[in-house]
């Protein structure tokens, strides 16, 4: 009998360790609190590694000042530079080949829709684009390597194809009018072959869908597929596999439908979604894992698309970038990251069910430079955010971003990197919410 209970308390220890372990190790969208918050939405990011990567966006301010930003990070979004150039124009997509070169689409108003830079960013100028004609936009990349890159615009037409071979020093633009009203999403495999998607058969917003393809670098294209429905076009494509892709439709009426393929796109299905959403950034993960976003609630499938369920990850989601299974970036009015939670850093001190959510006084207080903040969590699986603000209420660090059991934790918060002054600290989840105050002297 005693070595039966001691086996029965090794098993609960073990699903318990297990339990903590998988809850630890959750795959989730979270936040990058140090990532632009933006009043319209970021257009599009790109990675070229876990590190780094960059994102782009534009808006107006109340005074009816234009505002055009490229932010880079080197250490996976927990900070951002500005890289921005002098630039008046919509920065609309952007891609990169390695850690230097990289290419910026834009909704052109001075005849240059392409920029390019060759140290990371540091640098921007001017691509070459012949003919050149006041129509140039583009609204799409897809980087083959440092040499090749193809582009596609605009959303409204006209339509046309880009690409060039010596790394954007020059760009040759081919006239899509006979295939496609207007265009705005593009990805290629290889120098050879790649899909394009827009809007076909009348003048924007008066346009089908269609799905275009080529096998000689775009010298020649077929069509794939075509919708029937009208004030509708083909809005951002989702590649997980080589055979499995799906693309989001925008459309202006009600009876909203996506695309997918499970046979490298040579036939396309279209699959119902929610009624009057108006799509636009789509991302999966694997053929059956994957979101889509655009309006104020993000959807997430994970049967392929026969079913979808609301996941408030962000609003306005454009672009879903996936560097592996595990790990992705996306943007819509706020850089979101995709990744395993972590509890390092996390001190458990006890695993007593707390009577309530509590967050205790820092210790030492005031200090320098660092502090122990001690938090109680009282409900089981809690989402728990511990933020740190300085005393002009910018986030400065957010210390704590993860699923928790019950119990009590404390967390380190080191300021050597901050100036002295009052900051506040604020633990928040689902129905709990508190602030403190904290006094950094040095």
């Amino acid at each position: 009998m005693k070595s039966l209970f001691c086996f029965m308390l090794t098993l609960m220890s073990i699903f318990t360790l297990t339990t903590d372990f998988t809850l630890a190790q959750q795959l989730r969208w979270r936040v990058l609190p140090a990532g632009f918050v933006s009043p319209t939405r970021l257009e599009d990011i790109c990675f070229i590694n876990a590190n780094t990567g960059w994102t782009i966006t534009n808006y107006s301010d109340q005074f009816g000042g234009d505002h055009h930003h490229i932010f880079k990070t080197t250490n996976g979004g927990k900070s951002w530079s500005d890289q921005s150039d002098s630039s008046s124009i919509y920065y609309r997509c952007i891609g990169f080949a390695d850690s230097l070169n990289g290419w910026i689409g834009m909704l052109s108003r001075d005849n240059v829709p392409i920029i390019r830079t060759t140290n990371g960013g540091a640098n921007w100028f001017p691509s070459l684009v012949t003919p050149i004609t006041d129509t140039n936009n583009v609204c799409g990349l897809s980087v083959i390597n440092k040499n090749i890159v193809y582009g596609c615009g605009r959303y409204c037409g006209p339509s046309r194809f880009y690409k060039t071979t010596n790394g954007g020093v020059n760009w040759t633009v081919k006239d899509m009018s006979q295939y496609a009203t207007g265009l705005v999403d593009i990805h290629f495999f290889s120098a050879d072959s790649g899909f394009v998607v827009g809007g076909t058969g009348g003048i924007w917003p008066d346009m089908n869908a269609v799905v275009l393809f080529t096998s000689d670098g775009g010298e020649t294209w077929v069509e794939r597929h075509r919708t029937v429905r009208s004030q509708e076009w083909g809005w951002k494509i989702s590649f997980p596999t080589r055979n499995t892709a799906y693309i989001s439709l925008e459309s202006w009426i009600s009876d909203n439908q996506f695309l997918k393929t499970t046979n490298g796109g040579v036939n396309w299905i279209e699959k119902p979604f929610v009624s009057g959403y108006n799509q636009e950034g789509i991302g999966f993960i694997n053929e059956n894992t994957g979101w889509l976003g655009g309006g104020p609630m993000t959807y997430k499938t994970t049967n392929g698309g026969d079913n979808w369920f609301a996941d408030n990850i962000g609003a306005r989601m454009n672009r879903f970038r996936f560097i592996n299974d595990t790990l992705g970036y996306a943007v819509g009015q706020k850089i979101l990251k995709f990744s395993r939670d972590s509890t390092t850093g996390i001190n458990v001190i006890s695993n007593e069910i707390p009577a309530k959510f509590y967050l205790e006084q820092n210790y030492p207080n005031p200090f320098n430079p660092g502090t122990k903040i001690r938090f109680e969590v009282a409900s089981p699986t809690a989402d728990m955010r511990l933020e740190v603000y300085n005393s002009l209420g910018q986030l400065v660090e957010t210390l704590v971003d993860k699923i928790l059991r019950t119990g009590t934790y404390e967390v380190e918060f080191s300021a050597a990197n901050h100036p002295s002054g009052i900051y506040y600290y604020r633990l928040i989840t689902n129905n709990y919410a508190e602030v403190k105050k904290m006094i950094l002297v040095k």
